[in-house]
Order: C-alpha cells, then sequence, then structure tokens
C-alpha cells in the first residue's frame, strides 16, 4: 500500500475531522490480557469465533463518538477521579472491590493504564470482589472471561451493530443482540447446514448449544443431545464446528473424541446458561419487588409529612379525580426513598394539588346543592301554577320549570347561603314581585321569537298567496298578528312523528307540544311553513270567508269544516284541523313525486286535494248536515287489519301509509284511480321480508 507525503498545513486545515467508531472493546469484549499483555485465548470461546455481522438496520445505527482530543472538557465530574492514578494500589483494589462488575467493565475502558491493571488475569480477584456484590450472581462460566462475563450480563449495547438497550439476550449462547442483529446472526439448523450438503451428518447439531430465544425447544432439558435442525443457533461457531467434524470425519476414534467433547462441553454451557436465566429472573422479581418497597415507603412517608402540615388522608384526591390522581400518584409512587432535598422539591406541587382537589370537590358540592335547591323549587313551583292559575292557557303561558329556574330572582333563591337553604313556599312567596315581572319579560320574549319564526318564512299577513312582508319583533300588534287565520306553528319533526306533532297550533297553544314544554325555551322545535299560510288563506278563499276574519268568528265555525274528499271515518273539523288536512294530503302528493322509483306507465299518482283545481274540496256543513255525517266507520277502522299500499312501497317506500281494507278500497280511487285488486296491498309481515 503506497504511503501519502506529508499534507500541507493549509489542507490539514481544510480537511473535515472524520467520526470515530465505536472501539471493538466497547461493543464486543475481546479476552483477557496475560500478565505479559499478551492475549490468552484459552477456554474463551466466543474470541475463536470471528466477529458478528451488524445487519444493514445495525449498520445504519452504529454510533460515532466525536472527536475530543486536544479539546477541553466541560462539566461538574471533569477531573474528579484524577488522584486514582496515584493512589497506592492497595487503597485502590480495596476500593475497586466495593464497586459492581459493570463499574470495573467501564473503568477498564477509560484508558490504557486502567485496562492493563483490570484486562489481565492477576486482576480475577477484583473481579471475583465486585461480583460478590450481586447477591445470588454464578460464578463466571469457563467459556466466558470476567469481562465478557459482565458485559453480557450488565451492558445494554447490541454484540453486532452497538445499539443500546438490545434487550435480547441469549444465555446459551452468550450472546445479546437487537432484533434485526439476532436474524442476521442466529437461524435455524437445518438453513445453516444446506451449505454443507445433505449427506453431512445430523450430529453436528448436538455439538453446540442452541438458542433459547430463537425457536426455543419448550420444556427441553439443557441436553445438547436433544438439538436438532429445527433449534436456532449462532452462525459463526455453527459453520466453525461443522468445519472441525467435517476434517476429523474420516477418523473414527478421533471424530468420537470429538463429538463426545463437544456434546459434554455445550451441555455445560446451556446447564449454566438455564442458571443464568433463572439468576435473571430471581434478580427482577427482586428488582420490582425492592422498587414497589421503596415506592410504598416514599408513599407512607410523603402522607406522614402531609399530615403533619395539617393535611388529612380525606383531601388526598381519589380516582373520581383522575386528573390530579395522574399526577399525584407520579409525584407519590416513584420506587427512590424520599430524602429532604426530593421533599422540598415536590411539596409545593402536592399541596397545590390538594388545593385544586379541595376547589374542585367545592364546585361539585355546589353543583349538588344546586340540583336538590332546584328539585324542591320544581315541587313547589308546579303546585303554585295549579293554585294560582286556573285555566290551561293561563298555565302555559307561565314559564315551564326549566325557565323559570333560570329566572334571576330564582337563581338567586336557590343559591342563597351556597345553596344551603332549602326552597319552601314561604321563600317563593318572598319573590313573587320580581318573579311576575321576570316572567312577563320572558313571555314578551317568546313572542318576540315566534314573531322571528313567522318573520324568517315571509309570514303573509295581507290576504294575498302571492305578496308577502317579514314581520318585525317589536311590531305594536303583535297579538293581532298571531290571531291571523294563517299564523299556525308546527313541531320540527313533523314528518318523523305521527302523534301531536302532526296537528297545527296557534300561539299559545304552540308552546305546550310535547317537544317545546319538555325541555327549556327554543324556537328549534318551531317552525312556521309558508305553505301552511297558502293552505289556510285557500281555505277562506274558497268558503268564501273574508281575509281579515277574526279568530272569534272563526272559533264560532270550529266542527264545520268538512273535507269533500270522501275518506273513511273523516269527521268535521275546526279551522286548523281542515288546513292540516289539505296540507298532510299536499305535502304526501310532492313527496311521491319528487322521489317516484319506478319506470311503468301504467303507475297512476293523483292529487286529489289539489290546491288549484277547480273541483270544490271543502265545504261548511250546517248543524242538520253534521248530523248526518257517519262517524262510526272511524270505530270499524281500528279493528280492521292493516295493510300497506304496494304500488306506493314500490315507487317510493319512505312515503306509505298503513292502511284498514276501507282506507285501502278509498286510497286506490283516489291516488291510482283504479279499483282494489289482489296484490295491490301487502301485509307489515311481508314487507319485511
Amino acid at each position: 500500500m503506497a504511503t501519502q507525503g506529508p499534507m500541507s498545513s493549509k489542507a490539514r486545515g481544510k480537511r473535515k475531522a472524520e467520526p470515530i467508531q465505536i472501539p471493538k472493546h466497547v461493543i464486543h469484549p475481546g479476552p483477557s490480557e496475560d500478565g505479559n499483555g499478551e492475549t490468552s485465548t484459552s477456554n474463551n470461546r466466543l474470541a475463536a469465533l470471528t466477529k458478528p455481522r451488524a445487519s444493514e438496520q445495525g449498520k445504519r445505527r452504529v454510533a460515532e463518538i466525536p472527536d475530543t482530543k486536544g479539546k477541553s472538557l466541560k462539566g461538574r465530574n471533569v477531573g474528579k477521579l484524577a488522584n486514582l492514578m496515584t493512589m497506592p494500589m492497595d487503597i485502590f483494589f480495596e476500593i475497586t472491590s466495593k464497586l459492581h462488575p459493570v463499574d470495573i467493565l467501564q473503568l477498564g475502558r477509560v484508558s490504557k493504564h486502567f485496562r492493563s491493571i483490570f484486562m489481565t488475569r492477576r486482576a480475577k480477584h477484583i473481579w471475583v470482589a465486585a461480583r460478590s456484590n450481586v447477591p445470588a450472581l454464578p460464578d463466571c462460566p469457563p467459556d466466558l472471561d470476567e469481562p465478557q462475563y459482565a458485559n453480557l450480563l450488565f451492558e445494554h449495547n447490541c454484540l453486532a451493530c452497538g445499539k443500546q438497550r438490545a434487550n435480547l439476550v441469549d444465555y446459551m449462547l452468550r450472546l445479546r443482540f437487537c432484533k434485526p442483529c439476532l436474524t442476521e446472526n442466529v437461524s435455524r439448523g437445518s438453513t445453516l447446514l444446506k451449505r454443507f450438503g445433505k449427506k453431512t451428518d445430523p450430529v453436528v447439531y448436538t455439538l453446540l448449544p442452541r438458542s433459547s430465544v430463537k425457536l426455543p425447544t419448550s420444556q427441553a432439558p439443557p441436553e445438547s443431545r436433544l438439538n436438532d435442525g429445527n433449534n436456532a443457533y449462532y452462525q459463526p461457531e455453527f459453520n466453525k464446528i461443522v468445519a472441525q467434524f467435517l476434517a476429523c470425519e474420516m477418523n473414527k476414534d478421533e471424530r468420537e473424541h470429538f463429538v463426545s467433547e463437544r456434546q459434554e462441553l455445550s451441555s455445560q454451557i446451556m446447564q449454566s446458561g438455564v442458571d443464568l436465566l433463572r439468576w435473571h429472573n430471581d434478580s427482577r422479581i427482586n428488582k420490582d419487588e425492592q422498587q414497589r418497597q421503596r415506592a410504598a415507603n416514599r408513599k407512607a412517608s410523603i402522607e406522614e409529612k402531609l399530615e403533619e402540615l395539617g393535611w388529612d388522608e380525606s383531601s388526598f384526591p381519589t380516582w373520581r379525580e383522575w386528573s390530579h390522581r395522574y399526577e399525584w400518584d407520579k409525584l407519590l409512587e416513584q420506587p427512590r426513598e424520599l430524602t429532604p432535598r426530593i421533599w422540598n422539591a415536590i411539596q409545593p406541587k402536592l399541596e397545590a394539588i390538594i388545593r385544586a382537589v379541595q376547589e374542585q370537590r367545592d364546585r361539585q358540592n355546589l353543583a349538588t346543592r344546586k340540583a336538590s335547591r332546584i328539585e324542591e323549587f320544581w315541587r313547589i313551583y308546579e303546585a303554585f301554577l295549579v293554585n294560582n292559575y286556573s285555566t290551561y292557557l293561563d298555565r302555559i303561558l307561565m314559564p315551564r320549570v326549566f325557565d323559570a329556574s333560570k329566572l334571576p330572582s330564582v337563581i338567586t333563591l336557590i343559591e342563597e347561603d351556597e345553596a344551603t337553604i332549602p326552597v319552601t313556599q314561604e321563600r317563593l312567596e318572598s319573590i313573587l314581585e320580581d318573579f311576575s315581572r321576570e316572567a312577563e319579560e320572558h313571555k314578551q320574549a317568546i313572542k318576540e321569537d315566534l314573531l322571528r319564526v313567522l318573520g324568517k318564512s315571509n309570514f303573509p299577513t295581507d290576504g294575498s298567496l302571492k305578496e308577502s312582508r317579514d314581520i318585525s319583533p317589536s311590531a305594536d300588534d303583535a297579538d293581532s298578528l298571531f290571531l291571523l287565520p294563517s299564523s299556525f306553528f308546527s313541531c320540527q319533526n313533523r314528518l318523523q312523528h305521527s302523534t301531536s306533532c302532526h296537528h297545527l297550533r296557534r300561539y299559545p297553544e304552540i308552546l305546550d307540544e310535547v317537544h317545546v314544554r319538555e325541555r327549556a325555551w327554543a324556537t328549534s322545535p318551531v317552525k312556521y311553513d309558508h305553505q301552511t299560510g297558502k293552505v289556510a288563506q285557500y281555505v277562506l278563499q274558497a268558503l268564501g270567508l273574508k281575509a281579515d276574519i277574526t279568530q272569534t268568528e272563526l272559533d264560532a265555525l270550529d266542527g264545520r269544516f268538512f273535507c269533500l274528499c270522501g275518506k273513511p271515518g273523516l269527521r268535521p273539523m275546526d279551522f286548523g284541523d281542515i288546513t292540516n288536512h289539505l296540507l298532510t294530503e299536499n305535502q304526501w302528493f310532492d313527496s311521491m313525486q319528487g322521489g317516484i322509483q319506478v319506470e311503468n306507465e301504467s303507475f297512476v299518482i293523483n292529487n286529489d286535494h289539489d290546491l288549484k283545481g277547480s273541483k270544490p274540496l271543502i265545504t261548511v256543513l250546517s248543524q242538520e248536515e253534521i248530523a248526518g255525517v257517519d262517524v262510526s266507520s272511524g270505530v270499524r277502522l281500528v279493528i280492521e287489519p292493516s295493510c300497506y299500499c304496494n304500488l306506493c312501497y314500490k315507487a317510493r317506500s319512505r312515503h306509505h301509509w298503513l292502511l284498514s281494507k276501507s282506507l285501502a278500497e278509498h286510497h286506490m280511487r283516489a291516488k291510482h284511480s283504479k279499483e282494489l285488486e289482489d296484490g295491490d296491498t301487502v301485509s307489515r309481515s311481508e314487507l319485511h321480508m
């Protein structure tokens, strides 16, 4: 190899410092040196093998040590161990005998001087003394030297790539790897044997220890004679042992001696590996128990000190205060004994948590007391409405209990003295003046909200079907606007529910609608449909009634409005019912027209309540005509078996009605211009098959 000439100072100044790789002895400690500084390989199994290969992933992960040569070191501990270099050896050895084996291993890596002291067979007494500081640690196996033994047990670097925290330790193979490097260097025996040919005697599997981490044999004793091709082996060792076996294969006596010797040695290695694994597990259990005990001692000491400061156990956070309990446990349940320094650091944090918990509990207790006071108020308020407001309209105009409990005077009543005073009839009567004033304000607010609902829908007020104007919530004639014929409200859930949601209601009856009265007041359940106004105006025009008819005049006609559609069971209605009937029929037709899913020219759908048609739809019955209406048909409909229109179901399955036989006959004639035939209806059970 050609040598390079001296580099100029200018060139040296421009050259970048190259990273220094981790020294070999840090990653894979070599054998000990004898007294003359020469390496001894006798009985050293790993030293006689090639270095394990780092996986591709491991190669990218190899750490680099920065070049600090010529640079001043910084840190509070720099130079504190300088006196070790000049200390008398007997004192030095006495100190090192108190150390842990991993401390001796790291001292041997500090300098060449320390390496010459600790990495020799003369220092065995130091290692033995250090091992005696580890409870129940087995003696060093004969196939390892002391530094290798300490590195295997107490270091955490991968022997191939140097990755930190490599936790895959194979005590039978005496190796520690990360997962990629384990896969790279430890393989199934049958796979490794292929390179030596199919005729190679399988007895070679019994000549070396098997892996206890990769492809372990469950419950198998540590006996090498039980090894086979399904076990995993260390590749460098496998290749070496098989090569030695093949070299003596022709000499029977030599081969038998080699096989016997290797099987006995491998069994001893595997047995010591089992002992090491048992020690490892026991030490982990002992360590965990010690940590739990230290954590318990720490917790008891902290709680004792807190009690000395005046805090009792009931003030500590429970799992109900989980956010505070999490921070609390982080400070208490640590495996470190409590020291004065630690106590001074955590005391302010602990007391802050206790105060936060107390504040949270105070808020929760206040909320609980408020809930109790509100419940008491509700019972008294409901009795108050019954006793003081005799008519239905008067009661529904008053604030509901949800709203009444939020009035300022009631809030003051409930929260007086931190909500510790029960709500009584006498206390309610003491705030009646303020309560009555606030209730009137609440009524006016509801009116304004409903007027906004009308205004957003372009409520028609002049009797015209075309012209309309917005309603101002501040209009002086608000009450008169609510009395107009077309000022009907409905529930937003009209199309989803089949009970009271289908009824049109005026103000204030809308306040008693189920979805309005069972919650605090809000306009979200209330709806005004401009189609309702159009239908109402149609009813007035069709019957020759004046557009500005008063509510009193309409009330006089209640029970006389009648639809001429001929639907069985139909009764005389009031103005709201006839409007709702026409509106429902037209909405059904529009929904069917907008979603017909069949392509059949013979399918007919009629609007027998077309407001623009020439055929009269409604009338006002006289008292004599009312008496002639057959209302008993509605009773018969209840006991008739129910069915669905099969034509409507096929056309648009979401918009079909439950029909009796009488209604089905009428439905076919009115909606489909045909007589009822077999197959036109379907039962509930057939519909869901």
